[in-house]
């Protein structure tokens, strides 16, 4: 994992920051946090043909809006190389997200790029935002990362679509009472062979849908419960059944769902607005 934790940050220019990554413990992020302006800069999936909710089989839009200090804390991590993110209401593919690995046993929150770019990629087009539990440990995409890079990414819920008999689509925010969620996801690097910048990107695991929330969608993320987290992201574990056991260990009480406005449906919409009474 050096290289995820070099000197050099993915952090890209529509997120602000220098591109150069900095290593913080938790307390200095904690005296040396600052106020973030909220980028309405245009995304680059407003000019793609996407579905809304990116098909049955997807879960495409996710809430990171959480000040970086509280997910240090909720999430205990020990050490930080990242700078604050943009707060988001609606992350999207190839939006940059917090992220917590194990480096050298200590559990560490980065940044990373949503949209796996398997290492045989000949370009940024390949990307994978989710991996299926049914084939997460086999497909040539992420049997690798499975085994060797793992990470868990928080989110503070998520959307899904529900498909009307007319054809439309409802959007629902669904989130737990408790708190944030840890999705299980896998990451790895990336070398773009035209420019020779290696890009950190990641995925979501999604499984088949808590009964709660079957009746808008079919899957959802796998969310992982804090005594998963440690067996999870142990960077000495490579046994493909204890991993496979682990996301079947995950359970998901207390899921909370209600219908948002269809603002969501664009990535140009992104503040709290979005998750106003409907």
């Amino acid at each position: 994992m050096a290289s995820l934790l070099s000197s050099k940050s993915p952090v890209d220019g529509r997120h602000g920051g220098t591109g150069e990554r900095h290593a913080f413990d938790a307390a200095t992020i904690k005296r040396q946090m600052i106020a973030r302006r909220v980028s309405h800069a245009p995304n680059v999936l407003d000019q793609l043909p996407l579905p809304l909710g990116y098909g049955r089989d997807m879960c495409g839009r996710f809430i990171q809006a959480m000040e970086l200090d509280d997910y240090i804390d909720f999430f205990g991590a020990q050490v930080v190389r990242t700078e604050s993110l943009k707060q988001s209401y609606n992350v999207a593919p190839t939006d940059l997200v917090y992220g917590l690995v194990d480096h050298e046993d200590h559990r560490t929150l980065g940044a990373f790029k949503w949209g796996l770019i398997p290492h045989y990629a000949k370009n940024r087009k390949t990307i994978h935002i989710n991996a299926r539990v049914e084939s997460v440990a086999t497909k040539p995409a992420f049997r690798d990362s499975f085994t060797r890079r793992r990470c868990l990414v928080p989110a503070d819920g998520f959307y899904e679509w529900e498909r009307r008999p007319d054809d439309t689509k409802q959007p629902y925010f669904i989130s737990l009472a408790s708190g944030p969620m840890a999705f299980a996801g896998l990451w790895t690097r990336w070398r773009d062979p035209d420019t020779e910048e290696r890009v950190v990107t990641c995925t979501v695991i999604t499984t088949k849908a808590d009964p709660a929330i079957e009746g808008i969608h079919d899957r959802m993320p796998v969310s992982l419960s804090a005594d998963l987290w440690d067996d999870w992201l142990d960077a000495e574990q490579h046994d493909v059944d204890t991993l496979e056991q682990i996301l079947e260990a995950s359970q998901v009480n207390g899921l909370q769902f209600r219908p948002v406005p269809p603002l969501v449906n664009s990535v140009r919409n992104n503040g709290p607005e979005l998750l106003a009474a409907y």
